[in-house]
């Protein structure tokens, strides 16, 4: 039986990742709530999701990392809307505050799609292949979707990374991913 949850719209277009058709990367830039990161702890939360626990996994993630609560909806709704997007039944949700560079090389992940959007601080980088010395920065609150070497239309085409958090500094990230 079908809920008015499973009936709720997407948090984007339904074809907004057209360009997931012909390229590895699609960004849909969006203005994200504003998050102080001065007195919240370097932390991070991982779970694996679906859609019906979507909710109580923001609220843990919300509360376990001292964030503000104004973020339990929009990242709620980020792993409901990536779980109907790609028509799966669960997905991996990871939310963290660092202070320095996780993963600093350009590589490709082992998995088909990963959704990812910065909150606050840097924000994730890319190259294309074809012009690896420009390296371009995601909109700060966008959403970078990218193809994963399990996707089966991915192309080698972009590669991404971390950024540099400079000294002082901390980041707030949101990863959905299968």
């Amino acid at each position: 039986m079908l809920t008015a949850q499973a009936l709720a719209p997407l948090s984007w277009p339904a074809d907004a990742l057209a360009a997931l058709e012909h390229d590895d990367l699609c960004i849909l830039e969006r203005t994200a709530p504003a998050v102080d990161l001065r007195d919240v702890p370097v932390a991070d939360y991982r779970a694996q999701v679906r859609e019906r626990d979507a909710l109580g996994h923001a609220q843990l993630a919300v509360t376990r990392l001292q964030l503000p609560s104004q973020l339990v909806d929009d990242i709620a709704e980020l792993i409901r809307s990536f779980l109907r997007q790609f028509g799966i039944e669960r997905a991996n949700l990871r939310v963290e505050v660092v202070n320095k560079t996780s993963c600093p090389k350009f590589h490709c992940d082992t998995l088909h799609v990963r959704l990812i959007t910065t909150y606050s601080g840097p924000t994730t980088q890319y190259v294309r292949r074809d012009d690896p010395e420009q390296i371009h920065h995601a909109p700060l609150g966008a959403l970078v979707f990218l193809k994963g070497h399990l996707h089966p239309h991915f192309g080698d085409r972009v590669h991404h990374r971390s950024p540099h958090v400079p000294e002082g500094s901390k980041r707030l990230c949101v990863v959905v991913d299968y």
